[in-house]
């Protein structure tokens, strides 16, 4: 299973593979059919694995601008997010796969935080899922409004359907 991608090296987190090189932005996936699994089944440990890998992203991962890294490196040449690329933020055709966050990662994050927000009641979720979806919408979109291929054409769409009916609704300032 996913235990074998999780450990206390940095303080928690999920690898991304089997090379331990990196924990990343990815792993939101895992922690929110993790959650899935916990609403379904009522076994709090899923509940536990999804809100600890959460925590340490959003500890870890999070940046200045609301977005949040794609990577948490350890690597010779770099050992924690990529700090100094801040601003490498790529549109389609200039660099796939080099963006240094990542458009589904980000809704997926919100996604999380609103499904917390309604299951626990606490507003600080609420908060963090408006600021996750604000950071998308102004550093995530191009001059048309446009959402950009910023690392993967392959995911980049995976959260649109429930970032628009679960997190867009909790901030009426971002529908417009």
């Amino acid at each position: 299973g996913v235990q074998r991608f999780e450990d206390q090296k940095f303080g928690g987190g999920l690898w991304y593979d089997d090379k331990k090189d990196n924990k990343s932005l990815y792993a939101i996936g895992i922690i929110i059919d993790a959650f899935k699994i916990f609403q379904i089944t009522n076994e709090v440990s899923y509940y536990d694995f999804a809100k600890r890998n959460y925590d340490w992203m959003e500890a870890n991962l999070l940046r200045a601008d609301g977005l949040y890294w794609t990577e948490y490196w350890d690597v010779a040449w770099q050992q924690g997010p990529a700090t100094s690329r801040y601003d490498d933020i790529y549109k389609v055709g200039r660099k796939e796969a080099g963006s240094v966050t990542y458009l589904a990662g980000n809704m997926g994050m919100a996604v999380f935080q609103a499904r917390l927000y309604r299951y626990t009641g606490d507003e600080s979720h609420k908060q963090k899922a408006v600021r996750s979806a604000s950071a998308v919408l102004s550093k995530l979109v191009d001059s048309d409004g446009v959402f950009i291929n910023d690392r993967d054409a392959w995911s980049n769409g995976h959260f649109v359907r429930e970032w628009t009916r679960e997190v867009l609704p909790l901030s009426s300032s971002l529908q417009s």
